[in-house]
């Protein structure tokens, strides 16, 4: 039967091009541009005609419709629901290694977690790193290509190119025309979109790259060319070295014992690459970014070099704080919010607190006397200085050495290195707990807290403490570990 007859039996109406058959030669004359692909145009041009192919093997993708009558193959489905599959493209069809609908399908289907298991039992990560150094230091005599001078000599000169001045203009009368803001992040439909899906972004990113364009600086999405293995980051300031992870709670997470295995190093071996590249790499969640984005912003301003104001601890006074000035100030300040301290340091700026120390006996390690546990400053401020001052007035009331644990998610350490601290290696990965769209202090779930956390109906004894939180939709998320600094 001919397409025309086939569809006159349907109930269509065909006339021109429709009543021609619905063959393959003629949806490359009418529906294909030159290169092999669906023109938007001819579509339109010819819609009786395209709506009539499609109809020959319906589909909710029409690119996958078209495929399908073109190709006279079947449409392929997920290996675990049995849902069609969308084509990656029109003319590869579908991926060889595309056979699920979704990732979730694919992170539920046995045979993937007992393939993905095999996989990474037989990766060797440290090998192939080292051989990846090997190479780049026989070619070019460094152990990573961003180290060479012609990379840096192309960057630089990529960067000549860039009118940034011009293209910081456009952007912001853009967003004036649009918000009545010069920064997108600054608008009420920002906000607006914010509360309206209850934290949940899609793009966390977005905000960063709005923040960075607002301090006249220039950030690159999605680079893979400074870390080895052709490793992503997420956002790239080359102007500053420095880059920005942020790390999707769902897709950086651990949900049983074999994807733990995979996750556990995943970030710090990232940030030993990029230190390694002489390059700092900032790590946020997707959850930070929302629920903490005053004390984010804030941090990346830091960072960058940008923030609001300077105010130099010569014009501070020093004071002894009470826990609850030094807990309050650091729950709007510190990304981990307040500690508790024993011993507090404030810096005031005039009647306002600039900048808090907190201090205990040493939690960790008995070999040292005390810890600095937390050290933060005023939100947009950088106070020239303060670490050091409020660390001299500690030191002046009380002897012994000095121990503190410095995220490497988030801090290089040089700040303790300035002040006297002799770096002592980088500990394991530590992680957190993570449901929905919260984040759990691991000291939460200890076995002996885990009756109240989970309900005793959900708590099996039997079980570890990731087994229970497993168990019991939990996930973990791990970080890139501390940097520990000692005082002597």
């Amino acid at each position: 039967m001919t397409g025309s007859g086939l569809f006159a039996i349907m109930g269509y109406q065909l006339t021109g091009l429709c009543s021609m058959d619905i063959t393959k030669e003629n949806i490359e004359k009418y529906l294909l541009d030159k290169n092999g692909n669906p023109s938007r145009m001819k579509k339109k041009q010819n819609a009786e005609f395209f709506q009539a192919a499609l109809a020959l093997n319906p589909h909710e993708d029409e690119n996958t419709s078209l495929y399908l009558t073109y190709k006279g193959v079947e449409c392929r489905r997920c290996n675990l629901c049995g849902s069609p599959m969308k084509i990656a493209n029109f003319k590869i069809g579908w991926k060889a290694t595309a056979h699920w609908c979704s990732i979730k399908c694919r992170d539920a289907d046995p045979d993937y977690i007992e393939h993905h298991k095999e996989a990474m039992a037989n990766m060797d990560h440290a090998a192939r790193i080292a051989k990846q150094r090997e190479t780049v230091k026989q070619r070019y005599g460094v152990d990573h290509i961003a180290k060479t001078d012609g990379f840096k000599t192309r960057m630089k000169e990529f960067h000549a190119t860039v009118d940034h001045a011009a293209m910081q203009e456009k952007y912001k009368q853009t967003c004036m025309e649009k918000y009545g803001v010069p920064y997108f992040f600054q608008s009420d439909a920002f906000k607006e979109w914010v509360a309206n899906n209850e934290g949940l972004i899609t793009k966390p990113e977005y905000a960063i790259h709005e923040l960075i364009a607002s301090l006249g600086l220039v950030a690159q999405a999605n680079n893979r060319t400074i870390l080895p293995d052709g490793k992503e980051i997420d956002i790239w300031v080359e102007e500053k070295q420095v880059g920005f992870e942020v790390n999707g709670v769902y897709w950086h997470s651990s949900w049983d014992r074999e994807s733990d295995q995979f996750t556990k190093k995943r970030h710090l071996e990232k940030s030993i690459w990029a230190k390694d590249a002489g390059i700092r790499l900032v790590h946020f969640t997707d959850i930070e970014v929302v629920s903490k984005w005053p004390i984010v912003s804030s941090m990346i301003k830091s960072i960058l070099g940008k923030t609001d104001r300077r105010i130099y601890a010569r014009k501070c006074e020093v004071k002894m704080i009470d826990y609850q000035t030094g807990h309050a100030f650091l729950n709007k300040t510190h990304i981990q919010g307040g500690a508790p301290c024993a011993l507090w340091v404030g810096l005031y700026h005039g009647e306002e607190l600039v900048s808090v120390m907190g201090f205990n006996k040493a939690r960790f390690d008995k070999n040292y006397e005390w810890e600095l546990v937390r050290f933060a400053s005023a939100l947009n401020t950088t106070v020239v200085g303060g670490f050091s001052k409020c660390l001299k007035a500690f030191r002046e009331q009380h002897k012994g050495s000095v121990v503190s644990y410095a995220d490497f998610s988030r801090s290089n350490g040089d700040v303790y290195r300035i002040n006297g601290f002799v770096e002592k290696g980088i500990s394991q990965p530590s992680y957190r707990w993570v449901k929905g769209r919260t984040l759990y202090n691991r000291h939460s779930f200890m076995h002996r807290n885990l009756v109240k956390m989970l309900g005793e109906e959900n708590y099996n004894p039997e079980e570890s403490e990731s087994e229970n939180c497993w168990r019991n939709g939990y996930r973990r998320i791990w970080d890139c570990g501390q940097i520990k600094f000692v005082l002597e």
